[in-house]
């Protein structure tokens, strides 16, 4: 666990169910072909045949998407969701799923504490324990500056996944702006890297061309643009 920076920005860091079955002939000449992952309908989505993107995943983070871009239509809302925020965050979860589920239990931890009143962490004079960020959603990320927005002050929120880190933070006040992008918050925050916040985007981003992305739920077979299936056919 580590508190943010002074003066730097989240937005710099812009359960894997294996559900393949695989056949207990599948060494023999005449097997038959391992049949296809099943998926829940509720996965519109999925990585590598194995881990599942539910389309409620790529739905709430829209509501945030929606706030920068109010005049967009719902499924480019979607598409701007999967892309900018939900395919990159699954695609880190690959990347060091150890230190993902390390980095999550101590933010869990960490929540829980200060929602009880537990945390026994220093304090500055002003009665603050995590670090002090002021700005919108340009330097907050757009998932912890949305729940910003939505929080009452002075309470902690949930843990939230931001690509490569964990955030737990809680607002200290909301200047309204002439749009809801122009909003800005002042927060207080607990950030908890599992992936290098230095490279996490360009390693994310190089991460794409391993992998594959295939649509489960032929209703969201629009939401990826062409190019991202094309790139994203595992390797080669």
């Amino acid at each position: 666990m580590r508190t943010l920076p002074r003066h730097a920005a989240l937005a710099a860091l812009a359960s894997v169910s294996l559900l393949a079955s695989v056949s207990l002939l599948a060494c023999a000449p005449s097997a038959e072909p391992a049949p296809a992952p099943k998926f829940p309908s509720c996965v519109a989505f999925a990585l590598d045949d194995r881990v599942g993107i539910e389309g409620h995943e790529i739905d709430e983070a829209s509501v945030y998407v929606e706030r920068l871009e109010p005049a967009a239509s719902p499924a480019h809302l979607r598409r701007l969701a999967l892309t900018n925020i939900v395919l990159p965050r699954h695609v880190a979860r690959l990347l060091a799923p150890e230190a993902h589920a390390k980095a999550k239990a101590e933010a869990e931890a960490l929540r829980g504490a200060l929602a009880a009143g537990t945390y026994t962490g220093p304090a500055r004079e002003d009665g603050s324990v995590g670090e002090l960020v002021e700005g919108g959603f340009g330097e907050l990320g757009i998932l912890p500056w949305g729940v910003a927005l939505d929080l009452p002050d002075g309470e902690w929120s949930e843990v939230i996944e931001e690509v490569g880190t964990f955030v737990v933070l809680r607002r200290l006040g909301r200047t309204e702006g002439p749009v809801p992008m122009a909003t800005t918050v002042r927060v207080e925050a607990f950030l908890f890297p599992w992936l290098p916040t230095e490279t996490v985007k360009q390693d994310v981003d190089r991460a794409y061309d391993g992998h594959r992305l295939t649509v489960i739920d032929p209703a969201w077979a629009d939401i990826p643009p062409a190019s991202l299936l094309h790139r994203m056919q595992g390797p080669r």
